[in-house]
């Protein structure tokens, strides 16, 4: 995934974004995949 931040003025939306998202998509689809995988509840 790419993210584009645009605003002429907060100067630290761009690297504060950044480590906040940082592997944001990694670790959604790591909870969803084992979500999946793990066994139903009986």
């Amino acid at each position: 995934m790419d993210y584009r931040v645009s605003t002429p003025f907060n100067w630290y939306a761009d690297p504060v974004s950044r480590l906040l998202l940082r592997n944001f998509e990694e670790v959604l689809l790591m909870f969803y995949k084992n979500r999946s995988e793990k066994s139903p509840v009986s």
